[in-house]
């Protein structure tokens, strides 16, 4: 999602927050539908025509969806990582570690 949204991000767009809003809701609406299709119709496939060609579908598809992706990745903005994530969770741990007597918010209620 968060890539999706790097695409549409427009800090000049006076609706920028709009169409942030309105890529989020079409992203869980797709979400949603996409795996009430995959419960439904891959189950029926499976039940009538076999295990082999009910992981069959799903292969291809899955297939086809990452040819998509790759021809068209020369389209995407891609946005610079500040830093490491590698990094970032390194001192997360070792700041963890280093303060063990701390607790949580929901352990000090």
């Amino acid at each position: 999602m968060a890539f999706g949204l790097d695409q549409l991000d427009n800090e000049e767009n006076p609706n920028n927050q709009r169409v942030l809003e309105s890529y989020i809701h079409w992203y869980n609406a797709s979400t949603a539908v996409s795996a009430v299709v995959a419960i439904t119709a891959i189950v029926y496939i499976q039940d009538h025509l076999g295990w082999q060609v009910g992981f069959a579908v799903p292969a291809f598809l899955m297939v086809f969806s990452a040819l998509v992706f790759f021809t068209g990745s020369f389209l995407y903005i891609k946005v610079k990582a500040g830093k490491s994530l590698l990094v970032g969770f390194v001192q997360v741990l070792v700041s963890s570690i280093q303060t063990p007597e701390r607790q949580s918010p929901s352990q000090s209620l």
